[in-house]
């Protein structure tokens, strides 16, 4: 299949001030809103919440709310059901701040309850799907080893630490939710990118399944397309953009905590930094099918933005059908709709010169 068999269109682009990093999730459940969160040009923590509506070719984006914590270093952020996004930081102390927020129907921001962790000095999360309020976090611990955390937000007042689990030395981590079950890709000490299945209990506890290590990589990360599906997106030692797919086989005995983690299929480009990569949705929303599309951002070798969206089911390896090419950037995240929202996809960059930039995108199957 050839590029440009699924056309991505851009739609609306609005500029805000200066920023230091930024991410962006989705939050589901029918709600609109796109949230970015960020480290602004003072070091602290902003949340701000985005609509993005409009019929196909004049979709409008508009900042709604915007709301503000105290001063972080790492950041990552994952989108829950109801209305609920979890924000995972490294605080000014060097330690791990769990925050979880609610969009209101409005678009407004309200501050929940949270929890500290360990020392970290790199951190992911994830909604563990199908548990209501449950995330999980991975982080580079102050040793330098992989640590996993659950936690719940049993209301809006209290969160509860429930398990933690070590994974070995890391550098960099990223961390995926499918079903019960969680992924980490990570870069280890070899530099190496290492792949380790988990499987979160109903108690909270924790169980680390089976791992493999796949050759040298730079950035990593790692996204479920179906209960027993993944897809990691990394650079070689090269430099070299690569993108492989993932089944998760039966556990041996029929154990909760996952089976052997079998290579399926391989793609790569050229030179590309700060990747990510996400599963787009089916249009009957991820409850009912799996996905078989990836969409991936990254900063080329001449520093712009590329946004492409892979079809997984190919055979032989995975197929680039779209590959847009934005503004420059020092780097950028992605969130995608769901739901009412399918098809809108939505870049959050600090540009070339130091300040935010969202930008709407329509994807046309």
């Amino acid at each position: 299949m050839p590029v440009e068999t699924m056309p991505i269109v851009r739609e609306a682009l609005l500029a805000a001030g200066a920023i230091t990093r930024v991410v962006s999730a989705f939050v589901h459940a029918g709600n609109p809103y796109f949230v970015a969160a960020l480290r602004d040009q003072n070091g602290r923590l902003v949340l701000s919440s985005w609509r993005f509506e409009g019929p196909i070719g004049e979709g409008v984006l508009e900042r709604v709310a915007e709301l503000g914590a105290g001063p972080i270093s790492s950041i990552s952020i994952a989108g829950l059901d109801d209305g609920l996004v979890a924000t995972a930081v490294s605080n000014a102390a060097g330690q791990l701040r769990v925050i979880f927020w609610r969009v209101g129907p409005d678009g407004s921001l309200t501050r929940l309850a949270g929890g500290a962790g360990d020392s970290a000095t790199d951190v992911a999360i994830t909604a563990v799907a199908g548990s209501p309020g449950r995330v999980v976090t991975a982080i580079r611990d102050g040793l330098g080893n992989l640590r996993l955390t659950v936690w719940d937000l049993v209301s809006d007042t209290e969160v509860v630490r429930r398990a933690s689990a070590q994974g070995g030395r890391a550098e960099k981590v990223s961390v995926a939710s499918f079903g019960p079950s969680v992924a980490t890709a990570i870069r280890d000490n070899d530099s190496n990118l290492r792949l380790i299945g988990w499987f979160v209990a109903p108690d909270g506890s924790i169980h680390r399944g089976e791992q493999v290590s796949c050759g040298r990589a730079e950035d990593v990360s790692v996204a479920a397309y179906g209960p027993r599906r993944l897809v990691t997106a990394s650079t070689n030692y090269m430099g070299n953009f690569r993108l492989i797919t993932w089944r998760v086989g039966a556990a041996p005995g029929g154990g909760p905590a996952g089976g052997q983690l079998i290579r399926c299929t391989e793609a790569s480009l050229g030179r590309m930094s700060h990747i990510s990569v996400q599963a787009l949705p089916p249009a009957g929303g991820f409850r009912e099918e799996d996905s078989t599309f990836a969409v991936t951002t990254s900063r080329d070798a001449e520093g712009y933005l590329r946004l492409m969206i892979w079809d997984l089911s190919a055979a032989g390896s995975p197929v680039r059908v779209a590959d847009f090419k934005g503004d420059g950037i020092r780097d950028a995240s992605l969130a995608i709709g769901d739901g009412p929202a399918a098809g809108r996809v939505l870049t959050a960059a600090e540009d070339g010169m130091g300040c935010l930039k969202i930008t709407g995108y329509r994807v046309e199957p």
